[in-house]
Parts: C-alpha cells; sequence; structure tokens
C-alpha cells in the first residue's frame, strides 16, 4: 500500500502586526499590485515532463522563485509566482519591509483566487503536497484539489484534503479562494499565502510526486 503523507496548512489566529494602510491605488503606485488584476488563463500548466520516478516543484516567497526537479536532478528555476500560476484572478505579492515578511495577497477587499495545474506523463502513485496560509480577523482561505471534470468542495485547510484520488491520476488542479467580509481598506491583509520571512529560504508552497 502506498502512503499519502501530508503536511497540515497553517491558520493564524495571532493579531496581524504588518501595515494596515493602503489603498489599492496607493499600492498600485508602489509597484505592489502588479500590473493587472486578472491573468486570463494561459499555457501555465506545471509539467512534469519525462520523468522516470519523481517529479518535485516548489515555491519561495521570498526569493519568488519555483524550484522544479525531475527524478532528483539539477533544479530548474522559475521567476514569479505568476509564471505557473493557471489562473490567478486579483493576486499579488506583497512584501513587508516593516515587519520583513512576504507573502501573496488580495489585490482588494473583493474575493480573490488563484489555481495552479499539473499534467504528468504518468500515473501518480503517492503524493506528498504542502499548502500553507494565514488568515487574521475575519479572513477565510479555502483550498480544492481537483481531478479533471471533478467539482470538490472547498476545505478550509489543504490538509482537510484527501490526496489519495490522485493516485493513478495524470493531472490535477489545486486552487485557493480568499475573502472577508467588510469593506475597510486592510481587509486584504487578512488572508494570506505562503507567508514567510522576507530573507528566508522557505518554501511553503511544496508539490511532490511519485511514479
Amino acid at each position: 500500500m502506498t502512503a499519502i503523507l501530508l503536511k497540515p496548512g497553517v491558520g493564524a489566529s495571532e493579531e496581524y502586526g504588518g501595515r494596515e494602510s493602503g489603498s489599492l491605488a496607493w499600492r498600485q503606485s508602489r509597484g505592489e499590485g502588479g500590473t493587472t488584476s486578472h491573468d486570463p488563463e494561459g499555457d501555465r500548466v506545471i509539467r512534469t515532463g519525462e520523468v522516470e520516478r519523481s517529479f518535485a516543484v516548489r515555491y519561495s516567497p521570498a526569493a519568488d522563485k519555483y524550484y522544479i526537479s525531475r527524478d532528483g536532478g539539477a533544479e530548474q528555476v522559475m521567476s514569479s509566482f505568476r509564471s505557473l500560476a493557471y489562473k490567478n484572478d486579483n493576486m499579488f505579492r506583497k512584501v513587508e519591509y516593516d515587519w520583513n515578511k512576504v507573502y501573496l495577497a488580495r489585490n482588494s477587499h473583493e474575493k480573490s483566487s488563484i489555481t495552479w495545474r499539473v499534467e504528468c506523463n504518468k500515473p501518480i502513485k503517492s503524493a506528498k503536497i504542502t499548502m500553507l496560509h494565514s488568515t487574521f480577523k475575519q479572513g477565510k482561505v479555502a483550498w480544492t484539489c481537483d481531478l479533471d471534470e471533478e467539482t470538490s468542495s472547498f476545505q478550509a485547510q489543504f490538509a482537510d484534503i484527501d490526496l489519495s484520488k490522485l493516485r493513478g491520476a495524470t493531472a490535477f488542479s489545486i486552487s485557493a479562494k480568499m475573502s472577508s467580509p467588510g469593506s475597510q481598506n486592510n481587509a486584504w491583509q487578512h488572508t494570506q499565502l505562503f507567508r514567510t520571512d522576507l530573507g528566508g529560504d522557505e518554501t511553503p508552497f511544496e508539490i511532490q510526486l511519485s511514479f
């Protein structure tokens, strides 16, 4: 029996300590809001390529880079979280120089979402996936991991998702959606994906597949 290993997601309950000012226009003037609020679906698929045994992809928020490894070989590096985000609705990378933190955040107080799609050259035997997030006040983050032609209910933690369904699959998608009630200017800060230290080397986004 092949084990499906999971790492738990993170939900933060401490009071948020970062900057609580800044409208969307203010953040865009600082170059923090990105150039577009919606990235149309394109060819930004995570493809395993011709692997024999294993495939892994990690994302570092501090470096804003993906690290891709096939069969334990040398890592391929791709810059920007957008480069492998299959769908990106109103998300940007936020750097807090005052608090030495970095994370992916919503572009405004409205709902936002992001999706990654993985396509494999052969059926999956086992999967180990980490997707971490932090929430503050009334912020909410929910996750799905769907096979093609499947629509699953969203879960409050990625660790609540049963990954055994990936066994035998050759493609799947991971999605996160974020929201928080109210229209205050800082509501976008209440949902954060992959929050880490700005100078750190953590990779709170990890997908490891065995074949």
